[in-house]
């Protein structure tokens, strides 16, 4: 219905301004026949347009009235410049049709451009919004990716850290087991458990020798209070030997005097003296080996009580700091259990429970960590998703707003462009039928001035200089005659008015009365011809007034078509810079699609670096797992050999060489051919240090020269029998 109604307002507009036209195309050429008439009515001289009407020839207007045949002149001239404005607007309207058409042309190109543009827009925004969602995601790519790295160089860190620890810790227990196996005298086949078994028999061997020195104590003691009944006994024969001496001296003296059986018995008893002395040199020489055993057993003893108080009183310590740590722990697990209790679960005091309930308080922890990161991340990731978006549908709704403007302008200015296409093809339709009718019409005059001939093959403007050209020459032959038969009519005037004069002096009063009715009657045709004139000359001042407005119409739609001018100028550059704005957004697409494809092959590659770090971590983390677990069985059975030797295993502080100082002693102790059975002589050093090869060579030959002579450690270097 808003179409019917459009169309037929259009319609309605196109009649009214052709009956407009066709009316003005009329009354122009009704001017032009009028201008025509009146250029080519001509008087011969000496005739006047008076005389076949038996009027007088001072009744003739246009030698009455000079001011209204130079009106006429005047208006001749407006009427010959209005024709060729005329022309010059045909012209113009004529180019101004071929730039309405071009006009059109280009405003149905315009919108086709529009549109395609319009479409153009929205599938660069989709990508646009697409290249955004994926500069987000490979953003987020980025920040997992240089945390993964971050996470990874820490964890290679922490890989190669443990590697060195687990690699210090592996020459740790090979050193430990070379210097146990090198103490022990065992093959380096044996396993750990073989190892510990030796240990352990070494152990029940150390704890019989115990034994056989508390017996050899008691021993010692009962050898101590022989040697003093030995020592009395002593004391005494000599004390007797003294006796029996100076009894026997006596005695000597007596024999001299007395007689034979009595030197005999000085004999027997001399002889039993001599026993005696034999004997008691012998027993003061086995009192001598057992004091020399004797001190020698009682160094080895002090050393051993030294040693056992040393060890009972590290014992007691090591005790006393065991229950209180007990103590300690005990108390910290309580107050551990007691604060990870709750309402709804109870924590027993245990190491194990407290360890699980810290475990899983932990790995909350580190749950509710990551996933408090994790939400983190996210809220910054969709509040970064929301701005980009809010920006993005703000900025589209500005653009929309401001193409549906822009498409309103258009769609107005459009139909404007219709209004005035359509009124200008009336327009031309007049003016083509106007333009064939005045061409006609100048033929026709032509063939009435005898000049078909010389126009026969002319265009129209040349026939309209032609007639033009023609008028002129007979205006100016006109207008020749006019001025010779104008001054030969003055002369006849100024004889008329002189014989006026002299007919009315000779005349008197008689005739005054006839004269002046004769003059009044033609001063009355006289006025009568002069309103005629001036109701001539008003018409063509109106006519002048109404070309002036049709004019200024002109002007109007010059105006017009230089402001549609400047609009498709305007509507040119617009499509220019739209033109470069899509080539701008072309090449940002393709660019932002091989960023995108780059980012996607980086993307894949840094997937592929990320898979074999993760193998190689996963890798590295097993590895690790084993040395861990290396090191743990180490700690075991360096606390194990710890434990056996009596030591404080608890206590990490103890060093490597106090313990294998105590499996040297302990091995030692056992005597020359335990150690012997122990020490093979053909066993491989390579692997032991300097310091220990020289400590064990100088420690064996000590144990060849001396036996069973005990190993003291140097408090030096802690090695048996060194050379400090």
């Amino acid at each position: 219905a808003a179409a019917n109604s459009k169309r037929g307002t259009h319609e309605e507009g196109r009649k009214n301004s052709r009956a407009h036209f066709v009316s003005l195309s009329l009354h122009r050429i009704f001017l032009i026949y009028k201008f025509l008439g009146t250029k080519f009515y001509y008087f011969p001289p000496g005739s006047s347009p008076y005389r076949s009407s038996g009027l007088p020839p001072a009744s003739d207007p246009l030698l009455a009235c000079p001011s209204a045949r130079g009106d006429l002149a005047a208006l001749q001239a407006k009427a010959d410049s209005l024709a060729s404005k005329l022309r010059q607007r045909q012209i113009e309207l004529d180019a101004a049709n071929d730039s309405l058409a071009r006009q059109r042309e280009e405003n149905a190109r315009l919108l086709a451009l529009n549109a395609d543009m319009a479409r153009r827009l929205d599938a660069c925004e989709v990508t646009r919004c697409s290249a955004e969602r994926n500069g987000y995601a490979v953003q987020a790519l980025q920040d997992q990716y240089r945390s993964a790295q971050e996470r990874i160089r820490e964890l290679e860190a922490r890989v190669r850290a443990g590697l060195q620890d687990g690699s210090g810790l592996e020459r740790r227990h090979a050193d430990f087991v070379n210097r146990v196996i090198y103490q022990l005298g065992v093959g380096c086949a044996e396993d750990l458990d073989g190892l510990v078994n030796k240990v352990g028999e070494l152990v029940k061997e150390n704890v019989a020798m115990k034994g056989r020195i508390h017996g050899l104590t008691d021993r010692q003691s009962q050898l101590e209070l022989d040697a003093k009944a030995n020592r009395e006994t002593i004391q005494r024969l000599l004390a007797e030997v003294s006796r029996n001496s100076s009894a026997a001296a006596a005695a000597g003296s007596h024999l001299l005097n007395g007689d034979q059986g009595a030197r005999a018995e000085a004999d027997r008893l001399r002889i039993e003296r001599d026993d005696l002395q034999k004997q008691v040199q012998l027993l003061e020489m086995r009192v001598e080996s057992g004091r020399k055993q004797l001190e020698a057993t009682r160094a080895d003893l002090q050393e051993r009580e030294a040693r056992l108080a040393r060890l009972d009183c590290e014992r007691r310590e090591a005790a006393h700091s065991s229950r209180n740590s007990e103590t300690q722990m005990h108390a910290l697990l309580e107050s551990l259990a007691s604060m990870l209790s709750s309402a709804y679960c109870r924590v027993s005091p245990t190491e194990e429970a407290v360890k699980e309930k810290v475990r899983l308080m932990c790995r909350e922890v580190k749950e509710h960590s990551a996933s408090v990161a994790a939400l983190e991340e996210r809220v910054r990731t969709l509040t970064r998703q929301f701005e980009a978006q809010f920006e993005t549908s703000r900025e589209r709704d500005f653009k929309t707003r401001r193409v549906e403007c822009d498409q309103i302008d258009l769609r107005e200015r459009l139909r404007a462009m219709e209004g005035e296409l359509a009124a200008a093809d009336v327009i031309r339709d007049g003016l083509k039928a106007d333009k064939e009718k005045f061409y006609k019409y100048m033929r026709r005059l032509a063939e009435a001035l005898k000049m078909d001939r010389a126009t026969a093959d002319v265009g129209f403007d040349l026939l309209g200089e032609g007639l033009l050209a023609r008028y002129l020459f007979t205006r100016c032959r006109a207008l020749r005659e006019q001025l010779e038969s104008k001054d030969l009519h003055m002369e006849l005037l100024r004889k008329k008015v002189a014989q006026l004069e002299a007919a009315a002096g000779a005349a008197g009063t008689t005739g005054g009365s006839g004269l002046s009715s004769y003059e009044r009657e033609r001063a009355y045709k006289l006025q009568r011809h002069l309103e005629k004139s001036q109701e001539m000359l008003d018409d063509a001042r109106q006519e002048i007034a109404r070309l002036r407005g049709q004019l200024l119409e002109c002007n109007g739609l010059k105006a017009t078509a230089i402001e549609q001018d400047r609009e498709l100028a305007c509507l040119e550059t617009t499509m220019e810079k739209l033109e470069r704005v899509r080539q701008k957004q072309a090449k940002r697409i393709a660019a932002l699609k091989a960023e995108a494809e780059a980012r996607d092959r980086d993307g894949g590659d840094r997937r592929g670096q990320t898979d074999g770090m993760s193998h190689e971590i996963r890798a590295l983390r097993r590895a690790l797992e084993e040395a861990r677990r290396r090191e743990r069985q180490l700690l075991e059975f360096r606390a194990a050999i710890a434990r056996m030797l009596g030591l404080d295993a608890a206590s990490l502080s103890i060093p490597d060489l106090d313990i294998i100082a105590r499996l040297e002693r302990l091995v030692q102790a056992q005597g020359g051919g335990a150690y012997a059975a122990f020490t093979p002589a053909e066993r491989p050093l390579g692997g032991m240090e300097p310091s220990f090869q020289s400590g064990y060579s100088s420690g064996g030959a000590g144990a060849t020269v001396r036996g069973r002579s005990p190993a003291r450690v140097c408090p030096a270097c802690r090695v048996a029998r060194c050379q400090c």
